[in-house]
């Protein structure tokens, strides 16, 4: 069940009009849709700002023909999430992530899960810098089909300012779905240097379970459009003939959405003016719909504690020495828990992980996720 909404403060900030303008599209005003549609149920900023009081998602369109067709094809869906509080304010006045970076700090800092809509790819630089300074244990996910990683003024390098921050620094930074083919060797020593991880694309449409365990310890999620197929979502500046189907894309944002840790999610790459039969921007619209569904069933079982987890205990005889297993009551989901002797400084951890990883460990043999961790803890 959805937990109680919590009350923010963003409501008595009344200068949030500086930074957003109204939804463009009038037709898409609540009172056309039925009782059961998208909207119909979220309440949008049309002639005034929606009530974020108790808000618990709020669409932001950072690129206004994209947010806007994507709005279109979003609106007529189900909405089955009964008492859940989601709101559209509209568009940002200016696309400069200089400029609307503080309005989605200041949704952070108000509980309220901010959806950015962009296009261009300077949406995940503004995305990254509002997550605010203190970025030691925060864990983001991107999901693309290559890590362009180079100089910062140059657009064909988005992912840069992740990598190159003096000031912010993640505690960990994994690009799923990427295709051998597009990966350079010099990116890939940037990516190792750095401590990150990557997830081909193969592996994942092999077993998208194994997805699970990443986004459910992120922090942000962003999405690159160009990660699905050509014959998928088109309307990108490059659509390429490999990629994700748009069933498992849908997946990944259900896994995003479920994650009790992430705080929220951007959308960029889609050219609204290569879509016109807004075939891409139906694809969209569905994985935003997958990962509201996946929020409004999130289980709050995150462990802050043991107590509503059961714990299976491997014991590696070969290696003396124990490693614990728990699995979630509430959602059937697994952590392992990292013994004190094997991480330096020595502490406890636990690591999401999958129902794989455990059967792995039964038969002594250490799951690659546990070793990754362990080099994590020693940075």
């Amino acid at each position: 069940t959805l937990p109680g909404p919590n009350e923010t403060n963003i409501s008595h900030r009344p200068m949030i009009e500086n930074w957003v303008a109204p939804i463009l599209s009038e037709d898409l005003n609540r009172s056309l849709w039925s009782a059961d549609q998208v909207g119909h149920c979220i309440q949008g900023y049309f002639e005034g700002l929606p009530p974020l009081g108790k808000a618990r998602v709020a669409l932001l369109g950072i690129a206004v023909e994209a947010a806007e067709a994507v709005r279109r094809a979003f609106y007529p869906l189900s909405f089955p999430f009964k008492r859940f509080p989601v709101v559209d304010l509209g568009n940002v006045r200016k696309e400069d992530p200089d400029f609307w970076a503080p309005l989605v700090r200041e949704l952070l800092e108000s509980k309220i899960c901010p959806i950015l809509i962009g296009a261009d790819e300077d949406c995940l630089a503004g995305h990254f810098h509002a997550q605010g300074d203190n970025l030691k244990d925060l864990h983001g996910v991107v999901v693309s089909r290559q890590i362009p990683v180079g100089h910062n003024d140059d657009y064909r390098n988005w992912a840069a300012p992740l990598f190159q921050s003096r000031t912010k620094e993640l505690a960990q930074l994994y690009f799923l779905g990427v295709q051998a083919h597009w990966l350079q060797p010099s990116v890939l020593k940037q990516v190792e240097r750095r401590g990150f991880d990557w997830q081909p694309l193969g592996m994942l449409r092999k077993n998208i379970e194994e997805a699970e365990p990443l986004l459910r310890d992120a922090d942000f999620a962003a999405f690159h459009t160009a990660a699905l197929k050509g014959s998928e979502l088109p309307a990108v500046l490059q659509p390429a003939p490999g990629g994700f189907l748009l069933e498992e894309a849908c997946q990944l944002m259900r896994y995003a959405g479920m994650s009790d840790k992430l705080s929220s999610l951007s959308l960029f790459g889609y050219r609204a003016e290569l879509d016109a039969s807004g075939f891409s921007a139906q694809g969209l619209a569905q994985m935003i719909w997958y990962f509201l569904d996946g929020f409004y069933h999130r289980k709050n079982d995150y462990p802050v504690s043991h107590n509503s987890l059961i714990e299976y205990v491997v014991d590696f005889k070969n290696h003396d020495f124990q490693i614990s297993f728990w699995k979630s009551k509430k959602s059937g989901r697994w952590w392992m828990e990292i013994p004190k002797h094997l991480s330096s400084p020595p502490r406890h951890a636990l690591i999401p992980c999958s129902y794989e990883d455990y059967l792995q460990a039964c038969k002594e043999d250490l799951p690659d996720r546990l070793w990754k961790a362990l080099k994590r803890l020693e940075k």
